[in-house]
């Protein structure tokens, strides 16, 4: 059986691989969801806030829940830091090597206009060996310590970038092969231009 995500010339060591496959296996979730609920109402605003202030989308709970479920099977997950989570969520405390930081649907509340999504994630090693309790050091890990990051984009076709080791990896969903296929990475930004945005906004 293929695997969800084809995987890339330099093979990823274990459990990277494993990890990846969840990851596409939550955002997967995330895409039919957004494909059939965008627009029923089901996927507005519930009324609560995450540790940000910001409304939750019953979506955002929901992949929330899909995502720590999903990490609860893997014995190489040590716990999750979610957005949507005002405390660590622990997976494999004992055994696992690996944490994964996550935004389970960000721009969650653009759903009802159509508007690209995405969930956007981190994976890193523990600071503590496995077998000890988890330790803050743990949980606010030096970017040193990131293995792996990335992100799925859900819009006019459902795409995954993500790095490692220096290397940027592109797949996209293709439905009729049940699988996100690697396709050409993007070009890069341009190192001159004429449009200024780092989202001075929330400055």
């Amino acid at each position: 059986m293929n695997p969800l995500v084809e995987p890339p010339t330099e093979s990823l060591p274990d459990p990277l691989p494993d990890i990846l496959e969840a990851l596409a296996e939550v955002a997967l979730k995330v895409r039919h969801s957004l494909s059939y609920d965008a627009f029923d109402g089901t996927s507005f605003g519930m009324g609560s806030q995450n540790v940000h202030g910001e409304t939750q989308q019953a979506l955002d709970l929901l992949a929330k829940q899909w995502a720590i479920a999903q990490f609860k099977k893997n014995k190489a997950i040590a716990a999750v830091i979610s957005e949507e989570e005002p405390e660590v969520v622990p997976c494999h405390a004992q055994t696992g090597e690996y944490l994964i930081a996550l935004d389970p649907l960000d721009g969650s509340s653009n759903i009802g206009l159509g508007v690209p999504t995405g969930t956007l994630f981190s994976v890193f090693k523990r600071s503590s060996k496995p077998k000890q309790a988890l330790t803050d050091k743990d949980c606010l890990p030096q970017g040193a310590q990131q293995i792996l990051a990335g992100y799925f984009l859900y819009g006019t076709a459902t795409a995954l970038v993500y790095v490692y080791a220096n290397h940027i990896h592109t797949a996209t969903y293709f439905e009729d092969e049940k699988q996100f296929r690697l396709t050409p990475p993007p070009k890069g930004f341009a190192t001159e231009g004429h449009i200024y945005s780092v989202n001075d906004a929330l400055a």
